[in-house]
This record gives structure tokens, sequence and C-alpha cells, in this order.
């Protein structure tokens, strides 16, 4: 039976508090395609509980369960690397590009925590929609053609980014960090918008008032348990996400991170050495290095180009919502793993076309004249 969205399972219990539902409707249909029933789904997993009493209690996946639920995931990841193969590709270079085919292929860290049945696959393919659907709307300002079709068209992609940055919300609740991403929507509009300053400037409000609306709609649309009060149950799910991230201090107490100086020397070395896509655990200069390069050559087109150019604005497409979306994960007060993976995701594209910089640049040294 499908659509009975005034099941029992959308009222108030942990599960509908502790997280939107986008991942598991992704993870349900995988489980569907595998024609699996509901006498075969797991019991939830206790975490109070050993191994073994968790298999008493049915709460241990067969493989088949996790074949199927995990399928999706990878599918998602792997558009995720193409979508962004293409716009690196249209940004620098083709060799950045295919550099970063190659760091997804041959790391294990995106290996592990994309694959995986959670929300890391869905929350990142759709960050991925949101810096997609923000590349197509500043490449339509790009070329003003002052028409109702064209207005049209640009209020159309403006509500898909909105939708976009909605689903990334449904995803995961740090997915709505990227709600700051219509300011990057209502810049372009200013820049490009052909008509007065203050047209440009109502146009832009509106812009971003539109990517906060659709999304906030989308973000409730696809969770049923907001249904009957949006506000409140919203405010629910924040306290109960506040509640367990005290709790994790709590009981991981020895992977804490309680100070300035512990994250100051903790994050940059998860960042940059232990999960990085050159060498890790030893190369924590190689690859700061060559992220700073990689900075320092997107803020320099960036700066030059403005809004000029299509590789401009696919980098600021890209670094834009990199940002937003990687920013709250700096401040995780937990040294785990999936927590860092925005900041590595982005950090790994910086190094790539910082790496494509170095051999570009030697081997026009070494090229015969």
């Amino acid at each position: 039976m499908y659509g009975l969205f005034n099941s029992p399972y959308f009222e108030d219990s942990y599960f509908t508090r502790t997280q939107p539902p986008l991942s598991r409707y992704v993870i349900g249909i995988g489980r569907r395609l595998g024609g699996l029933e509901w006498s075969e789904i797991n019991t939830p997993w206790n975490w109070s509980f050993d191994l073994r009493r968790n298999e008493q209690n049915g709460a241990k996946p067969s493989n088949s369960l996790l074949w199927w639920s995990r399928l999706p995931m990878v599918v998602l990841a792997i558009g995720s690397w193409t979508i962004l193969f293409g716009l690196i590709h249209k940004a620098t270079s083709p060799l950045a590009g295919y550099i970063w085919l190659l760091f997804g292929i041959i790391s294990p860290y995106f290996h592990l925590h994309l694959s995986r049945a959670m929300a890391d696959s869905v929350l990142l393919f759709c960050c991925v929609l949101v810096i997609l659907t923000s590349y197509f709307t500043l490449l339509h300002l790009r070329q003003p053609q002052p028409t109702s079709r064209w207005k049209w068209h640009l209020w159309l992609l403006t509500i898909s980014v909105g939708i976009c940055v909605g689903a990334t919300g449904a995803a995961k609740l740090n997915g709505l960090a990227l709600a700051p991403v219509g300011l990057l929507i209502g810049a372009g509009v200013i820049h490009r918008y052909p008509a007065t300053l203050r047209q440009r400037w109502l146009m832009a409000g509106a812009s971003v008032l539109v990517v906060g609306v659709c999304s906030l709609l989308i973000f409730v649309a696809l969770n049923p348990y907001l249904w009957p009060n949006p506000i409140m149950r919203t405010k629910i799910m924040l306290d109960q996400r506040t509640f367990e991230m005290t709790d994790q201090q709590r009981f991981f107490a020895e992977q804490g991170i309680n100070s300035l100086s512990k994250r100051m020397t903790i994050v940059p070395l998860r960042i940059f050495s232990n999960y990085a896509p050159i060498l890790p655990n030893k190369a924590l200069p190689i690859n700061l290095a060559l992220f700073i390069l990689g900075l320092y050559v997107i803020i320099k087109r960036i700066r030059v180009e403005t809004f000029l150019q299509p590789r401009s604005l696919a980098l600021l497409s890209v670094m834009v919502p990199g940002f937003f979306v990687s920013f709250p994960s700096l401040l995780t007060l937990l040294d785990w793993e999936r927590y860092y993976l925005f900041p590595i995701f982005f950090v790994t594209i910086t190094i790539a076309i910082g790496l494509a910089e170095v051999i570009e640049r030697g081997y026009a040294l070494l090229r015969p004249n």
C-alpha cells in the first residue's frame, strides 16, 4: 500500500523527530526494486545492546537487504561525482575534472560513507542539484532577453533552486544550511538583470524570497510529520537534534572537540591528512599547499570574470553552496569521520584544481618551444 501519509509511522516518535525522511524514502525505493517484503525488514538496531543481543532481536539486516538499501546510495554518489565532473571540466580544465574523477575512484573515505544506507549520499546529491540549478540560473542571466518567456524561464529556474534546497533539508537537517544560497541568485540578478538599478534590487529581493519560500514548502511537503503544525514540529526536530548532540558529547567524551585549540589541531588534520585525496596520513603540507593554490585559482577567476563567463558562473555555483553546507561541519563538537564529509568533498575539488594547475604549468615550462 502506497501513499498512506496519514500512517501511524508519521506520528510523533523518536524516528520522526530525529531526522527528515527523504533518505528513508530513497532506501525504501531500493528495497522495493529488490522485491523485498515487509517481513524481511530488520527491526531497529539498539545501540545499548551488543551484536549478539541485536541479532536475537532481529535487528541485524540480511546481506540482500543491505545490498538493495545501499544500491540507491551508490547510484546517487556516482551521479553527484558525474555532475561535478562536468562543472569542474567547464570551470577550470579537463585535467582538473579527470583528477577529480580519479580522487573519487581511489578514495576509501568516499567509498565507505557514500555507499552506506544512511543520509549522506542523498544529502550530497541534493546539494549537487542545488549547485546545478544555481549554475543554470546564473547562466540564464548571462544571456538576457527581456521578454515574458525569458522572465518566466528565470522564475522557473529560481523556483527549482528553492525546491532543491528544500530537498536537501528534507534529506538531513544540516542541509538547511544551504538556505542562504538564494543570496547567490540575488547577486546574479543585481549584476545581470536587464533593468534599472532599483528594479534589479527589487528583483533580487524577490528571487531570494522565492528561493526561501520554495525551500520551506518542499521541506514541509516531503515530511508528513510536519503537516499538522509545521512551525512547532520543526522546532521539536531541532530540539531533538540539539539534545542528541549534547547526549553524544556526554557518551563519547573522548571524541569530543570542546576547545578551540583541539579544533584547530584535529579538524585540519582530518581534512588535509587523514581523509585527504593524496597520501592520507602522510601529506598534510602537500594537500594544504594544493588547496591554497586551487583556492587562489578559483578566487582569481571569479574576481576577474565575476558573472561574465560560464566558467566563473560554474565556480561560483560550486564554491558558494560548498561553503554554506561545509561551514556547520567545521563547528562539529565530535571527531566523527562522517561529520567531515562536506568539507572533505569541497576541499577535494579545490585540491584537484590546484594539482591540475601545477601539472599544466609544469608541462608548459618543460614543453619544447
